[in-house]
């Protein structure tokens, strides 16, 4: 008979699933909610999330693979250069089951896939036909970016994760073993990692799931003024550094969303940061605030109470750097925590009005030089979107996790990135780069101004949007003989197809999406048109003598696809 534990963790993913995904398989969406709970100090997207997904023919027992180069997510077209100083990098592997046990057998597998795909002697490639291509790309780019920061000896830290509906109290000493063998290995095949291997069974699964990712921090400060609609203080650097990290150590994602830079690395200004903060008590008695330009907070809600600032639903807008250089250097010295008398400068907004939020960004993001691409999500075009499409009945998420933090069904979610994939696969007619630059499509201007422009009727992206919805819930489609490295492949290519089937035409213009219906879309002309496509592929493939997810990637199979 199941314990209490997984008895209340069953009927809680029975409730999420049916307000969520009803559709979904039972086992996927096991694997969704164990992935999400294990990510959330990460603050990954659904579709960040899906994308780590690996479960399929070909898996080696390995359901979902993620990394990261200190707390970035690594991507296909992931840039380490970055990261030049203090580097970690992070492999996660998960092992996800909806039995209430934990079995030999699936750590034995994981073992052999490890074995296999993380000896740097071979190639991936050597591996393909034993392995399937999400969890090929996944691994993949974990080497690809540890071999190009290899110059700058990186601390790798590997976690495994076994999840079940069961009693991780009650795993067998057989399994443990088997799993500390597995530790061991992997400590062969890269140099000097920290490894751990975690049973998660029912009870640490529901405790995840009531955490929250930021919810209400208390910051105790040393002196403060209310100033209007907000507060200014000065917070004594160890309980920044406390408000900021979380349980395992590791800096707060959630709270730093909102800030529009990146860390920028070894750059002058990081470098004048890390040695204030490396000087004894300032040196000659200098304050940290006076040298530093302090942090910049919005809150939906604050109070003052005694010497602590309540704040609800806190995201740092401004003081990346210093975050994460504050967060660096207590990191890596905690023991001069009960020494550090220094504060830091913290100013605090107000409100729940999402407008007067993003004019906050802006204003502490632009005193002083940023590309002006990297303040995107501010622009009235997303803003524009988020509002038709809340309309339609779907949710676009232009702040990220904004609407998966209020539970608004996953299927009904759009994010920046999803979209301006759809847009460059339909409109642009470029399912190659969707398919090949997913984190940097939008980093470039001239790709910017391409997909994000409001001289297109606004219509043109509840078209694309909704098409890849459908594209997509077709792909899923159980009845459909589709191998998941065709899904990965074909997706962007199905989409571009589909949107000239529709016309009619081979050329798109953005008012041929407007108002497009949709409805002849049925699985029947998907089918055939997908069918086609994979005939393609794979004769594309094999006439250049490269692999399926290589030649979908390429602008000559796109060319293919189309006749040119």
């Amino acid at each position: 008979m199941p314990d209490s534990n997984t008895v209340v963790l069953r009927a809680a993913l029975a409730q999420r699933k049916a307000q969520s995904d009803p559709e979904m398989p039972e086992a996927d969406f096991f694997e969704l909610f164990a992935a999400e709970q294990v990510l959330k100090s990460r603050d990954l997207s659904y579709p960040e999330i899906d994308e780590g997904l690996v479960d399929g023919g070909g898996d080696g027992g390995i359901d979902a693979v993620y990394a990261f180069v200190n707390g970035e997510l690594i991507t296909e077209d992931f840039d380490p250069s970055p990261h030049r100083q203090d580097v970690t990098v992070d492999l996660i592997i998960m092992t996800v089951k909806t039995q209430a046990s934990f079995d030999a057998t699936a750590v034995d597998k994981v073992r052999t896939a490890t074995r296999d795909l993380l000896d740097f002697g071979r190639s991936i490639d050597e591996v393909a036909a034993l392995y399937n291509v999400e969890l090929r790309t996944a691994v993949g780019s974990f080497r690809t970016a540890f071999a190009k920061l290899a110059d700058v000896f990186p601390e790798v830290r590997v976690h495994y994760y076994y999840a079940t509906q069961g009693d991780s109290e009650a795993v067998h000493p057989d399994v443990r073993a088997k799993a500390e063998a597995l530790r061991n290995e992997t400590a062969k095949l890269l140099p000097n990692p920290a490894c751990s291997f975690t049973f998660l069974g029912a009870s640490e699964l529901l405790a995840l799931a009531r955490s929250s990712p930021v919810g209400t921090v208390d910051v105790p400060f040393t002196s403060a003024i209310s100033a209007g609609t907000g507060f200014v203080c000065l917070v004594r650097l160890p309980d920044y550094y406390r408000l900021i990290t979380d349980e395992t150590g590791e800096i707060k994602m959630p709270l730093l969303e909102a800030n529009v830079r990146d860390y920028a690395g070894d750059v002058e200004v990081n470098r004048a940061i890390r040695e204030t903060l490396a000087t004894p008590q300032g040196g000659q008695g200098e304050e940290f605030w006076t040298l530093n330009n302090g942090v910049a907070i919005v809150a939906s809600e604050g109070a003052i109470t005694g010497s602590v600032l309540k704040l609800k639903d806190p995201k740092i807008v401004n003081g990346l750097q210093t975050s994460v250089e504050v967060h660096r250097h207590f990191h890596a010295n905690p023991e001069r925590l009960a020494a550090e008398s220094r504060s830091l400068l913290v100013r605090v907004a107000l409100t729940e009005d999402v407008a007067y939020r993003d004019r906050v960004i802006r204003a502490t993001n632009t005193q002083t030089p940023i590309p002006a691409a990297s303040l995107r999500a501010t622009e009235r075009i997303h803003r524009n979107i988020e509002d038709y499409f809340k309309t339609k009945d779907l949710f676009y998420e232009r702040r990220k996790n904004f609407y998966k933090n209020q539970k608004k069904p996953k299927e009904k979610i759009v994010t920046i990135p999803q979209l301006a994939q759809g847009v460059m696969a339909i409109l642009l007619a470029e399912p190659d780069n969707s398919r090949a630059r997913p984190s940097s499509l939008l980093k470039r201007d001239e790709d910017y101004v391409k997909v994000f422009s409001e001289e297109y009727p606004i219509g043109v992206y509840l078209t694309c949007a909704r098409m890849m919805q459908r594209i997509e819930g077709f792909l899923r489609s159980p009845q459909l003989s589709v191998t998941p490295d065709e899904k990965t492949n074909l997706k962007f290519h199905l989409a571009m197809r589909a949107a000239h089937h529709l016309l009619g035409a081979s050329t798109v213009h953005a008012q041929d999406l407007n108002d497009l219906d949709l409805s002849p879309l049925d699985e029947a002309t998907l089918g055939e048109i997908f069918n086609q496509l994979r005939a393609k592929l794979t004769q594309f493939a094999a006439e250049h003598s490269i692999q399926p997810d290589q030649a979908a990637k390429s602008p000559g199979f796109r060319q293919y696809v189309l006749g040119q």
